[in-house]
């Protein structure tokens, strides 16, 4: 896809919007010209195998769910898992935590699907940068994590957020 291609796309996105109001499509426009910018830089050299993809592991008794940004295949037939995020000054250490989301993801995936990980991309859109680890499988770091966050359910201390996307908003624990 060219520069073009993706402006055209987006574009036609962003009208979609029309009940949205003037500065949140100005800010769809700032997004996807980021995404268009990724692309461009980094995304023209992978394969597609799937975006937007859900994913549930279970912890504690409880799902825990998620969605994986994009998943894109290079030359061998492992795959990268790509998690997109807009650069978060008021959150310390953030490269960290989501980074900590990709590898939820990947346990997630391999548990319920047949693919081999090679690596978790987190790339910061406003920035353009890319930040790559490898997977490891042994490497259990994000597991105890969803144990605390699965606690702070139960106990139902947990900081409640409007969102926009109807896959995030957490209701209640069935």
């Amino acid at each position: 896809w060219s520069r073009e291609d993706i402006t055209g796309l987006t574009g036609e996105v962003i009208k979609s919007y029309g009940f949205a109001s003037k500065t949140m499509r100005k800010n769809l426009k700032e997004l996807f010209d980021s995404i268009a910018d990724y692309w461009c830089d980094f995304g023209r050299h992978y394969d597609i195998v799937d975006y937007a993809y859900p994913v549930t592991l279970e912890i504690g008794g409880y799902d825990v769910n998620g969605i994986i940004d994009l998943i894109v295949k290079e030359n061998d037939s492992s795959v990268n898992l790509i998690h997109f995020i807009r650069s978060r000054d008021e959150m310390r250490n953030y490269h960290y935590f989501y980074m900590e989301v990709l590898h939820y993801y990947a346990y997630a995936l391999l548990e319920n699907d047949d693919f081999e990980i090679n690596s978790l991309i987190l790339h910061v859109l406003d920035e353009n940068k890319q930040y790559e680890i490898a997977f490891d499988e042994d490497e259990n770091i994000i597991l105890d994590y969803l144990k605390s966050v699965v606690s702070h359910i139960e106990a139902d201390s947990y900081p409640k957020r409007e969102v926009n996307c109807p896959n995030c908003e957490f209701s209640e624990v069935t």
